[in-house]
């Protein structure tokens, strides 16, 4: 935000809980000065739209992301979770050129 540089982002944000999500003002700010969506997936406890519960799925992405051939996918955080998008990101037919993996095995 602060360079000024502006990405059509989405962002899923997975946690077990709604109290485990940080950075919430961030986002939100960010959401106001360019186009940013943040779309909590929320595993272990009852959420309402526009959150999303369990897990991200194909038809999650196919419903909130329906460019999601075209983007470039960032996935950062436990390597179990992260390999498991990126199968699914394969399955669905994004090219493995436009998904990055971030490994932050200290988090799981």
């Amino acid at each position: 935000m602060d360079s000024g540089v502006t990405h059509d982002t989405v962002l899923y944000y997975c946690a077990n809980t709604k109290s485990e999500v940080a950075y919430r003002d961030i986002f939100t700010k960010a959401s106001k000065q360019f186009a940013f969506t943040t779309i909590e997936v929320i595993a272990k406890e009852k959420v309402s739209a526009p959150d999303e519960s369990g897990f991200v799925t194909a038809d999650m992405i196919k419903r909130r992301t329906p460019d999601y051939l075209e983007r470039h996918w960032y996935l950062s955080g436990p390597p179990g979770m992260v390999n498991a998008y990126s199968k699914l990101l394969s399955e669905l037919g994004v090219p493995k050129k436009n998904i990055t993996r971030d490994f932050f095995p200290g988090l799981a």
